[in-house]
């Protein structure tokens, strides 16, 4: 057999597994992504932490649409709750208001915790 075979037969038998650990990989980077804002808001850069929520913001949505496809209602809504808390916060952080911004990102931070 050769090596692409085997590889190739690899990625098909974990492929599913992938798929369902997907959902965790964007759920971690959202993560990641606010903390690293809530950092970045301690220290009273704005500027970084509106790229920071962006990126959340992109990882978030991206595992609100892997749950809608699932059907897992329960992460679902904290997805949207941890979105709007995003959301709030990029705006505040843009105006240059940082300390509701990092208060908005550690709502969000708090909800994207309690996803499974």
């Amino acid at each position: 057999m050769s090596v692409f075979a085997i590889l190739t037969a690899l990625a098909l038998a974990l492929s599913g597994t992938y798929a369902l650990a997907g959902i965790g990989v964007h759920v971690q980077a959202a993560i990641e992504h606010t903390q690293e804002a809530i950092d970045d808001g301690a220290k009273g850069d704005s500027k970084e932490i509106v790229t920071h929520m962006m990126s959340a913001l992109g990882h978030a949505r991206e595992a609100l649409h892997e749950k809608a496809i699932e059907r897992d209602r329960a992460a679902n809504k904290l997805l949207h709750r941890a979105i709007r808390h995003l959301r709030l916060a990029e705006m505040r952080a843009r105006f240059g208001d940082s300390a509701r911004a990092v208060k908005h990102a550690t709502s969000a931070l708090a909800e994207l915790k309690q996803i499974k």
